[in-house]
């Protein structure tokens, strides 16, 4: 169940967001408004700090705060109980609105789970992810000739979707092709493992996921918590040392965890790239 990385040119997406900004053609050069909340339930956190050249600006109630900003303005971000955070002003992208920033709540979620499950993979530590949008998925003959093999995969499919707020999701092709691709195919397995996953990365950014091809050890392994534990790996997700996880390396939930959903929303509330130390301030999309 090793997540394989390889660069195999980028796969025709489905309705996904572009990489570049869509906000206003002029650039705003502040003051500018700031609103900050947790990335998990949106709950505005209230006297955080905005630091720009070490002056510091405190949001309100609400937590909303004026900042002299423009775009490429450095931002280090901290309010109590939650992770802090450096980034940027950027422009308005797909998902995420120029002067809406959210932090991890490290009280729920340590960051040695988010490091684990997040950015432990063998060839970065940067966060990777799909854009948002919607990824077919194909599934061999086999496994479409039995019906339990493929309730199994449709349970998967909406798992993920639903976890990622439908921000990324996943839809049956019909047919053996997609932008993911399940297939039985014992020989990508290694002997001790039930499935793989190789990973399709963009060429152009090696932090975006495109597709990837799962192979299984069988077909009886197609009807198990295997294949969501594959498709996890398949949106970014690495292996966790929580039994209770879907991305435990033998697991035996059927469903992602709370704890796994909130690592999910804070996948998809950062943009690929980001540093593990919850730092964004070197990718460049929005600026």
């Amino acid at each position: 169940m090793r997540e394989l990385m390889a660069v195999m040119g980028l796969l025709s997406l489905v309705a996904c967001g572009g990489s570049g900004p869509t906000g206003p053609s002029s650039d705003p050069t502040g003051p500018v408004g700031i609103h900050i909340s947790d990335n998990w339930d949106g709950q505005s956190a209230s006297n955080a700090s905005v630091t720009i050249n070490g002056t510091q600006y405190r949001t309100d109630g609400d937590g909303r705060v004026t900042i002299p900003a423009s775009v490429g303005t450095a931002l280090e971000v901290d309010a109590p109980g939650y992770l802090h955070r450096r980034t940027v002003y950027r422009r308005s992208l797909p998902g995420f609105p120029s002067g809406e920033l959210t932090l991890l709540n490290t009280s729920v979620t340590p960051f040695g789970y988010v490091q684990a499950v997040v950015y432990s993979g063998a060839s970065t530590t940067r966060l990777r992810r799909p854009n948002f949008g919607t990824y077919t998925v194909g599934v061999d003959a086999a496994i479409q000739s039995d019906g339990q093999a493929m309730d199994t995969v449709s349970h998967a499919l909406g798992e993920l979707s639903d976890a990622t707020g439908g921000n990324i999701r996943f839809v049956l092709s019909g047919t053996s092709d997609g932008n993911y691709r399940i297939s039985i195919d014992p020989s990508h397995v290694l002997a001790d493992r039930l499935g793989s996953t190789a990973s399709s990365l963009d060429p152009a950014n090696p932090n975006i996921l495109t597709g990837g091809t799962i192979s299984l050890r069988d077909l009886s392994v197609a009807k198990t918590n295997i294949v969501l534990h594959e498709m996890g790996h398949g949106i970014g997700l690495n292996h966790s040392n929580d039994s209770g996880d879907i991305m435990f390396p033998n697991p035996r939930s059927t469903t992602f965890s709370e704890k796994e959903r909130r690592i999910i929303s804070y996948l998809v509330h950062r943009l690929p790239g980001t540093e593990q130390e919850d730092d964004d301030t070197n990718v460049r999309l929005g600026l």
